[in-house]
Parts: C-alpha cells; structure tokens; sequence
C-alpha cells in the first residue's frame, strides 16, 4: 500500500461514512478506486451543495497537509476505473450534476466549485479538444 494511502482513508472516514450501498437522501456518495478494489463513502454533513465541491474541498485539506499527495482530473468512469486501479493511484466516481440541474444550482448558489462544469461524456470532450487543436 503506499504510505499516504492510510492517511488518506484515515481522514476521509473521519469525514464521511463507509457504506454498503448509496440510497437516497441527503448524503452524498463518493466512491474510491484503488488497486484494492472499489469503496463507497456518505458524506452525511456536506459542506457544498454538490458532491463534486465537497469532495474537492476534501482533497484541497487532504493535499495541503500531505504534498506528496497530487490531483488530476480524468473524466470518464471506465478511464476512473482503469487508471485508479493501478498502483499508487486512487479515482473517485461521483454523481454528476445532471444538465437540467445546472441553471437551478447556479442561480441558487452561484459558481460552480472548481473543475465542476464538464458536462457530457468523455470520448465527446476528446473529439471537441482535438477539433480545436486542428483548426487552430
């Protein structure tokens, strides 16, 4: 296991309980990928109104006390999945805000949290980049 890997799950279930299964309600779910396997916390007390904020003010506290630790954003479950798996890694799945969602959040709360807004799936998001490299 590598050596920040307990700290790591040591804070996060100081934040967010373990579970078995997401169930509706209030709580947000997260969960991690690792060379372990798959696990599944409830954040029951969020501290943003989505589970994305949550989780990165989460990893902004994790990261400023452990510098060894590094983020990255990868989207797409099956590339979450794939690379969280390999040694050293960990990737989060997490429910998305859904697009008839995004008007309704912002005019309620303003900004969304940082590397929020990504809407669609990722092969898509890979054709629209490289497009933008080709036609420049």
């Amino acid at each position: 296991i590598e050596p920040f890997f307990d700290a790591f799950f040591s804070a996060l279930s100081a934040e967010a309980k373990e579970v078995d299964e997401i169930t509706d309600g209030d709580a947000q779910y997260v969960t991690t990928v690792t060379t372990s396997g798959e696990r599944t916390f409830a954040f029951e007390s969020p501290d943003h109104a989505l589970v994305v904020g949550t989780l990165q003010n989460f990893l902004d506290r994790f990261v400023s006390e452990h510098p060894e630790a590094k983020v990255d954003y990868i989207h797409g479950a099956d590339t979450v999945r794939r690379i969280g798996k390999k040694p050293g890694r960990i990737g989060f799945l997490y429910r998305g805000v859904a697009k008839e969602e995004l008007f309704p959040y912002v005019e309620k709360n303003g900004v969304l949290p940082r590397k929020a807004f990504s809407m669609g799936d990722s092969l898509s998001k890979r054709y629209y980049t490289e497009l933008r490299e080709i036609i420049r």
